[in-house]
């Protein structure tokens, strides 16, 4: 994950040989729309995929078009390890600079090759829009209002009560009240609404995923308030899975966080080593004769280290503090979808049980040769397909949990070696150097003292 990974190949081909896909982003500049400054970065896409518009597309993109790319594939492709993008300096001081401009670049290069590496994620109609596409089209799906959330109060309210209107019709035909979230579920999903009669432009898939969402969510929020102990699996080896995760989690910010400690001392270390070489050769220059040469010669070379210190601290932030705050990040992906597995476990048990209950009712009905079986039997089959689908959609988020997991531990073990070598070898580069210089001034130093 610290390497950029490149799909099928690294370096571009004629169309008859073996599939590639390279891509690069490059030359961040900084942008004005008239409001706010930001970032735009250039996304060179080079690939001979048929699929593609030509061997080579340059698009200019920004850094909310990578959040739109991640959002519509965290939604999209459930139990896959959609990966972090870089954080967002809450400094406005540092948001300019040079060192976190190239950060953002390298990471979101990463972020996009990550990506453009999975073999189910390299697939997506959105990334394609996303390498592809031009400023103007990107710019318009980006702002597309695609969410519930995102419409006006009065559109929601409007939209609150076309659902609470047919939940009410519903409720009033069944023992199982509100609370019960497969039955919300089978009720949002049964009910043929026309948001706000057309008036306010909300899709009717939408209005109806935004519902299933509440339906979940007005489940967690009895979890968190007390009233209902949570559903969880009961499966060992996922408990021990979801600890290590979660323990390494902890570990890797912990490493991360004394890495910048390490790259602060060594940036400190080189300015204290740049003021006492100056301080020295000003010392020099009024000594003058043996000893004032050999004062300049100590400053020089104390500027000289500073040089290397810094060069250094600068090889540490990039090679190693970066590689695990990355890692810090992918954790957190994975915890998203161990998220997103809580949720569907949930809706399958929920509608498991609910199913249960209906089987009773239906029994009853029979029994009894009541006029409500035929509906009954009707709610009981559509019930039972929900059941199914939700069935369906949990177990595929588990096996594509267990493959992504095995991926990770692999590209976990190659990047971890890969920067605690560079570590290494960084330090045993700066240390020779440190002594190398001192040692070139030792006997000048000895001949001035005796």
């Amino acid at each position: 994950m610290i390497t950029q990974q490149r799909s099928l190949s690294q370096s571009p081909r004629s169309p008859s040989a073996q599939p590639f896909l390279s891509i690069s982003v490059t030359d961040p500049a900084k942008m004005s729309n008239g409001v706010q400054a930001y970032i735009s970065y250039k996304v060179i896409t080079k690939t001979n995929l048929s699929e593609c518009e030509g061997p080579e597309k340059i698009v200019i993109r920004r850094y909310s078009d990578f959040i739109w790319l991640r959002d519509h594939l965290f939604e999209k492709y459930k139990g896959i390890f959609i990966p972090r993008l870089p954080e967002k300096s809450t400094v406005e001081k540092f948001r300019f600079s040079a060192e976190f401009i190239e950060m953002r670049r390298q990471a979101l290069d990463i972020f996009v090759n990550r990506i453009a590496s999975h073999h189910e994620l390299q697939q997506s109609e959105d990334l394609r829009t996303f390498l592809q596409a031009d400023e103007l089209t990107m710019e318009r799906a980006r702002s597309q209002e695609t969410g519930i959330f995102k419409k006006k109060p009065a559109d929601l309210m409007q939209i609150f009560k076309d659902v609470q209107s047919k939940v009410s019709d519903y409720e009033a035909r069944t023992r199982h009240g509100h609370a019960d979230t497969a039955l919300w579920i089978t009720v949002i999903d049964r009910a043929n609404i026309s948001p706000c009669n057309g008036k306010c432009g909300v899709d009717n898939d939408e209005t109806l995923r935004a519902f299933r969402f509440l339906a979940v969510t007005s489940k967690v929020s009895d979890v968190v308030l007390g009233k209902e102990k949570p559903v969880e699996e009961s499966n060992p080896e996922y408990e021990k899975l979801k600890h290590y995760i979660f323990e390494l989690e902890d570990h890797l910010a912990e490493a991360q966080k004394h890495a910048c400690r390490l790259v602060k001392r060594h940036r400190e270390l080189g300015q204290y080593l740049s003021d006492f070489g100056k301080a020295v050769k000003l010392l020099g220059a009024c000594e003058g004769n043996a000893l004032g040469k050999v004062f300049s010669e100590l400053g020089a070379k104390s500027e000289v280290l500073s040089i290397k210190l810094q060069k250094e601290a600068y090889h540490l932030l990039m090679n190693f503090e970066e590689p695990l705050k990355d890692y810090v990040l992918a954790v957190q992906s994975i915890k998203a979808t161990v998220a997103e597995r809580a949720n569907a476990f949930s809706q399958q048990y929920e509608l498991a049980e609910t199913i249960k209950l209906k089987e009773i009712d239906l029994n009853k009905f029979r029994l009894t040769r009541s006029e409500k079986l035929a509906e009954a039997e009707r709610e009981y089959e559509v019930m039972r397909e929900d059941s199914e689908e939700a069935t369906r959609r949990f177990e595929t988020i588990v096996r594509l949990m267990n493959e992504e997991f095995v991926c990770f531990q692999e590209q976990k073990t190659l990047d971890m070696g890969v920067a605690f070598h560079e570590f290494a070898k960084g330090q045993a580069r700066l240390a020779t150097g440190i002594a190398d210089a001192w040692r070139s001034l030792l006997l000048k130093l000895e001949a001035c003292s005796s």
